[in-house]
């Protein structure tokens, strides 16, 4: 989301405000009562499952044409038999083949850190929807300043769900990130 984008978002909020009180204050009696408003995903988490999807089909094909018979996950991972120390290692160096391949995605620039800003506040809305807690983010500034650092101290709402929730086993973590999929810096799977 650009600068532009976030005032006149600001801009249709507080005009919409503004034309909801200027209504409650002509009708002479107490505002209505509203319901909740349910979230509603933004058509940026659809366009980056899309993208997700295509990216984990190129990935997975030049794992398995380099020998390795994979299974992609929705949040990106890749699930393999072997799991001893030297089947990671050669796993981890065909990854970065086919990453080089494929665009791996590369060191982001501020333009993507603000736009990861705006997503990681939609994600975690839709954990939040989901019944989730997730703790308070950071200002805008300091999210792009540890993007842009590498801090192991970024912001990442998923985190916040992995490090509390008591996830049943995989399956359900894989719903959950399918239903709010993330853009930028992952959640570390500690379960």
């Amino acid at each position: 989301m650009t600068a532009h984008s976030s005032a006149r978002r600001f801009m249709s909020v507080l005009v919409a405000t503004a034309a909801m009180c200027g209504v409650a204050a002509c009708s002479g009696g107490a505002a209505p009562e509203t319901a909740d408003v349910a979230w509603t995903e933004p058509g940026w988490m659809a366009e980056k499952r899309q993208s997700e999807e295509v990216y984990a089909e190129a990935m997975s094909s030049c794992l398995k044409d380099a020998g390795w018979d994979v299974e992609a996950s929705a949040d990106g991972t890749y699930r393999f038999d072997d799991q001893s120390e030297a089947a990671a290692r050669a796993f981890s160096e065909v990854m970065t083949a086919c990453g080089d391949k494929h665009g791996e995605r590369g060191i982001p620039s501020r333009e993507d850190a603000v736009v990861w800003y705006s997503h990681a506040l939609d994600t975690a809305a839709c954990l939040e929807d989901a019944g989730y807690e997730v703790t308070d983010p950071p200002s805008e500034e300091t999210y792009v300043e540890d993007v842009l650092e590498r801090s192991p101290d970024t912001w990442v709402p998923f985190q916040d769900v992995i490090d509390s929730a008591d996830f049943a086993n995989d399956a359900e973590y894989q719903a959950l990130y399918a239903r709010c999929t993330q853009d930028g810096p992952s959640a570390a799977l500690s379960f």
